[in-house]
């Protein structure tokens, strides 16, 4: 699985409703577990705490069932 540019594409999800969670990763180099809805990334105490400030490339969870 690749890391997909938040330029190119973002994680689907139905309007009003954040999308699955994802592997998302910022740009300080660190790794969250987040959602996206309507152009805006989750922002977990996690990330904020961070210092990120925004997000570069995600990926959906492997679906282990299928490996």
């Amino acid at each position: 699985m690749k890391w997909i540019n938040v330029d190119t594409d973002t994680p689907k999800n139905k309007e009003g409703e954040w999308s699955k969670e994802v592997i998302a990763l910022a740009d300080n180099g660190q790794v969250f577990k987040l959602a996206f809805m309507s152009g805006y990334w989750q922002r977990s105490s996690l990330f904020v705490n961070s210092g990120a400030k925004k997000i570069n490339y995600w990926m959906p969870f492997p679906d282990f069932l299928s490996i």
